[in-house]
């Protein structure tokens, strides 16, 4: 877990997006349209998931652990599909 909090934390930084690491449920704030696109790619392309529709609307940066909560269900949905898989 430590590892993904910490690639999150590097990605989330990468784009500009600073928030208080020693409060990991303060919200994460977002200054304009363009760090909150270039964060999704980041998360997408790092963590290889599509970043969920539902949480477009900019919900999913309450806190890094919500965001990293939806991360790690992305993931982890994506590992079951690519076992089902017979491709």
């Amino acid at each position: 877990m430590n590892m993904t909090i910490n690639a999150l934390e590097n990605l989330l930084e990468s784009v500009g997006i600073i928030y208080d690491i020693n409060s990991p449920l303060e919200k994460i704030e977002i200054e304009d349209s363009l760090q909150y696109i270039s964060a999704i790619v980041e998360i997408e392309n790092y963590f290889d998931i599509d970043f969920p529709d539902e949480y477009l609307d900019g919900s999913a940066f309450e806190s890094l652990s919500f965001l990293y909560e939806i991360i790690m269900i992305e993931v982890k949905k994506k590992a079951s599909n690519n076992e089902n898989c017979s491709c």
